[in-house]
């Protein structure tokens, strides 16, 4: 009689199981340890028509979802790791710091990337016509700055260049160390970008390397002409030197090379580069007044860097550049910031791996505006710009009377 109703019990659970199609959801221990000889049979039978029979579950807290003993497989690794993978492009929870700082660090090179692209974009098709050119006006004063930008493209994409021209509008912007090439200068179309705030843009960059040296003129007004570089075309390679001709003045934009660690190019930098601009100045300043303008990179007098006796012999403080530089006046030439203020202690290079240069006043001066002795009575004034940011040198500028 017992038997009897073991068995219909049995029987009972299995077709509930085949109802519920194995999901049992109770937190008791499963009934498969009681199934007899009959239920094995049947176990058989819904193998083989591929009915799936419960698996052996865990026994948790009754607060804890109950999960499966499952062996993960190849399958489950894979899904394992897309899942992982969805993960990653949610997105960044506000706590995320690490995340967000990556995030910011893409999104930044993005916009600088869009930058590029929308000047492309924008300016492309800009047609450029010189002959819309103003001619300088006469009996006025000209704006003419001088900036060793470090990098054009870096500069432009920052904002900083475009930032400077609205606030300061300069006639006549000359730029050192553009770091860039013929090709890219025409993909980008920077010509056509300061074309339509105004400028025609003369452009010397390096022959020897990409992304190296190089110097650039922009003006508002049609000049009369432009040369390339000195009158020596082994000085030509590296795109140094750019003559812009007006009515009465020439203005020379130079980026002089620098000694270099160890002083390597000291001697070409004295013997050669030197000499050959300051024969080719005195050859021009005999047709027209002169302004010389650009990175020289030398520190002429102690008062012109911070540091001077720890800095004794370095590249930009050596004596033979020193001397070079006292040679370059004494041929009838005149420093217009240092006649201007003797005394005055300013600089405009600060060096960018040290971060409390700016406001520790710590720095070179570098940048110079020089014209011949003829043209002192059209000098109005010589500053230098600390406020504006975007390269490790400040601009510089002079201020001019035509005539």
């Amino acid at each position: 009689m017992i038997s009897k109703k073991i068995n219909h019990l049995n029987n009972r659970f299995i077709n509930f199981y085949f109802m519920t199609k194995g999901k049992i959801r109770s937190t008791n221990k499963p009934f498969v340890e009681n199934i007899t000889k009959e239920t094995l049979v049947r176990q058989e039978i819904s193998e083989n028509n591929q009915i799936k029979l419960p698996t052996k579950r865990r026994r948790t807290n009754n607060n804890q979802q109950q999960l499966p003993d499952l062996a993960i497989n190849s399958k489950s690794e894979k899904s394992l790791k897309s899942k992982k993978k969805i993960i990653k492009s949610k997105p960044l929870k506000i706590n995320d710091s690490r995340g967000i700082l990556k995030a910011t660090k893409k999104i930044t090179k993005n916009i600088k990337d869009e930058k590029l692209l929308h000047i492309i974009k924008t300016f492309g098709k800009t047609e450029i016509n010189l002959d819309l050119l103003p001619k300088i006006p006469d009996y006025s004063q000209l704006n003419i700055f001088s900036w060793n930008v470090n990098g054009i493209r870096a500069i432009v994409k920052k904002g900083n260049i475009e930032e400077f021209i609205e606030k300061e509008k300069p006639d006549i912007l000359c730029l050192n160390e553009t770091k860039i090439d013929k090709e890219t200068l025409e993909k980008i179309k920077l010509n056509q970008f300061f074309y339509k705030s105004g400028y025609a843009s003369y452009w010397n960059c390096s022959k020897e390397k990409k992304g190296y040296s190089g110097v650039a003129i922009l003006t508002k007004f049609k000049p009369l002409s432009v040369k390339y570089g000195l009158d020596i075309e082994e000085h030509n390679l590296e795109g140094r030197a750019l003559t812009v001709e007006y009515p009465n003045f020439l203005i020379v934009a130079v980026y002089v090379p620098n000694s270099g660690d160890g002083c390597k190019r000291l001697d070409y930098r004295v013997k050669k580069w030197d000499i050959a601009l300051r024969e080719y100045l005195i050859k021009l300043k005999q047709i027209k007044d002169v302004i010389l303008c650009g990175d020289m990179n030398v520190a002429h007098n102690e008062i012109d860097l911070r540091h001077p006796k720890s800095n004794e012999g370095c590249a930009c403080f050596t004596m033979e550049e020193r001397s070079s530089f006292t040679d370059h006046l004494n041929s009838g030439f005149i420093d217009t910031f240092r006649h201007l203020y003797p005394t005055t202690v300013k600089y405009s290079y600060f060096c960018q791996r040290i971060s409390t240069c700016i406001e520790k006043n710590v720095g070179w001066r570098l940048d110079y505006f020089i014209i011949n002795k003829e043209g002192l009575n059209r000098l109005v004034d010589s500053e230098i710009s600390t406020q504006y940011r975007g390269s490790d040198h400040t601009p510089i500028k002079l201020i001019w009377k035509t005539c």
